[in-house]
């Protein structure tokens, strides 16, 4: 009975159920038996705002789906024809997204059906933003996958010159590789993904969404905020 009462006010509360405007007193009285239902129900309030993120993240990635899956500047690998994506939204000074790699290697190499997207989303910092600079830059040399390894696997901190010496390791022309790097199209791809991490909610990395592009049967995306497990990634891949 209590539950019933509680689900009615909830109703009336949003005036969903009665068109007729309510007394004050009914008023108070509704907003009274509303208080104390979800004070006796919290998982309510939990289950809505779980609910409202979903939906958020739902139609945010939606609405972007051809620059979060296939943006022309964003580095791909794996099956780059296959449907089911995984996006990750990543910086390279964050320890968290240097441990995701050998979990990412392992998941391609069991996922052949799988396209892995890298969303270059430098937070932490002027030098941030040239690490990933220089990354979206190597394409133009195709040496992307292997500088993105190096810098991944590079410790201690980043500067310049280190970003630059671990470029001329692995056979980038520095000269081409920093006049590519002023190119419009690459700080329009981070500002971009600045942008569209918004969108999501993402403040964070690393951050994964996962789903099918293009989606003609509006299946579900998922988002999974922090660093995460192979398992987790396995699971969430094999729902498509």
């Amino acid at each position: 009975m209590i539950k019933k009462l509680g689900l009615t006010a909830l109703c009336l509360a949003t005036l969903t159920c009665f068109a007729t405007p309510f007394s004050a007193s009914q008023t108070k009285a509704i907003e009274k038996i509303t208080h104390d239902y979800l004070m006796k129900n919290p998982q309510i309030l939990i289950q809505m705002s779980k609910k409202l993120q979903e939906d958020q993240v739902q139609n945010a990635v939606g609405s972007n789906a051809k620059q979060i899956f296939d943006a022309p500047e964003t580095p791909v690998v794996g099956n780059k024809s296959a449907k089911i994506n995984v996006v990750e939204f990543f910086d390279y000074q964050c320890p968290h997204c240097k441990r995701m790699g050998p979990i990412i290697d392992k998941l391609l190499a069991k996922h052949k059906n799988v396209r892995f997207v890298f969303k270059e989303f430098p937070i932490f910092g002027k030098v941030s933003m040239l690490a990933s600079s220089a990354a979206l830059a190597s394409q133009r040399q195709d040496k992307y996958m292997k500088f993105h390894d190096a810098l991944m696997e590079s410790t201690g901190r980043l500067n310049e010159k280190r970003i630059m010496s671990i470029a001329k390791g692995v056979g980038l022309d520095i000269t081409r590789l920093k006049k590519d790097m002023k190119s419009p199209a690459i700080a329009q791809e981070l500002r971009a993904n600045m942008m569209l991490a918004q969108g999501l909610g993402v403040n964070g990395t690393p951050a994964f969404v996962i789903g099918v592009y293009p989606n003609s049967k509006k299946q579900a995306y998922q988002l999974i905020p922090g660093a995460t497990n192979y398992d987790a990634l396995n699971k969430a891949v094999a729902k498509y």
